[in-house]
């Protein structure tokens, strides 16, 4: 070989950095059901400088496993802007860390017990699953496969945490643990100058769409008992008011709107009900 042919060939081989711009981190589903990072080749206008650091610690969650890949993104990546496969699955993640948020300590202490399957959002999910390396491997079955990867390792990783649930939530993102919570708003009522305060109770079920960032959804805690009716999720439901019963026996106006079912329903009050209201 000459020197001139040497010199004419290493020019004909691109750059590495080149060949790594051309590329796009992506994730890819085997025929067994194993999801995998995987880097694929990019047009254009896909050629984006995602944060290497985030694609990296990434990378390195889907190198331990599927269910390990898929706790780390739901969990930890609550607001990171990510390529569009991965944004995809973060949001069937998500899924799993809303669930999560609904246990109790005791459930979430067991290393046997087994996250419910949000049967009706997983399917809404697989309706739009990402366009990705072995789509055609991707069913429901191949979904419940996954959740119980990423149940496992959640105990995994719950194992090794001594604290309570929410200590360990919270450890993950402050986030999770503002989601599965009652919260008890009181405000100003404009319409009734007898009545000039508003008192609603509401739950945070989940946090809003990732394009909105780490922001918990409020809705009114009437739509609880619809949300949570049927014997199969009779348990997220005692789990979500369990801190207002306690809260109930500890506190004579609030045991009454309990008793009576006014928790659930708006409510104007007066000066001297909103001030009992915040123990005044």
């Amino acid at each position: 070989m000459t020197m001139e042919t040497a010199e004419q060939e290493t020019k004909e081989v691109p750059p590495r950095q080149s060949r790594e711009e051309n590329r796009l981190p992506s994730l890819a589903l085997s025929p067994t059901g194993k999801l995998y990072w995987k880097a694929t080749s990019a047009l254009p206008e896909e050629r984006v400088h995602w944060d290497q650091t985030v694609l990296s610690r990434i990378e390195r969650a889907f190198e331990k496993g599927s269910g390990e890949g898929l706790f780390w993104l739901g969990s930890h990546e609550v607001n990171t802007a990510l390529p569009p496969v991965f944004a995809r699955w973060h949001e069937f993640s998500r899924l799993f860390m809303h669930q999560l948020c609904m246990l109790s300590d005791e459930e979430g202490n067991s290393a046997d017990f087994e996250m419910p399957w949000p049967e009706q959002e997983a399917r809404q999910w697989l309706a739009s699953a990402p366009v990705m390396t072995g789509a055609e491997y991707l069913t429901e079955d191949t979904l419940r496969g996954l959740w119980s990867e990423m149940t496992a390792a959640f105990h995994r990783a719950k194992a090794i945490f001594p604290g309570r649930l929410q200590l360990f939530l919270q450890r993950l993102h402050p986030v999770w643990n503002q989601v599965g919570r009652v919260h008890l708003h009181l405000a100003e009522n404009k319409q009734s100058p007898e009545t000039p305060f508003a008192f609603l109770a509401t739950y945070t079920p989940y946090l809003a769409h990732p394009a909105q960032g780490s922001r918990v959804q409020h809705l009114p805690l009437s739509q609880a008992l619809q949300e949570y009716a049927g014997a199969k999720n009779k348990t997220a439901l005692l789990s979500l008011l369990r801190p207002l019963q306690k809260g109930a026996s500890q506190s004579p106006w609030l045991k009454e709107l309990v008793d009576s079912g006014d928790i659930y329903q708006p409510m104007a009050w007066t000066p001297g009900e909103a001030c009992s209201g915040c123990g005044l």
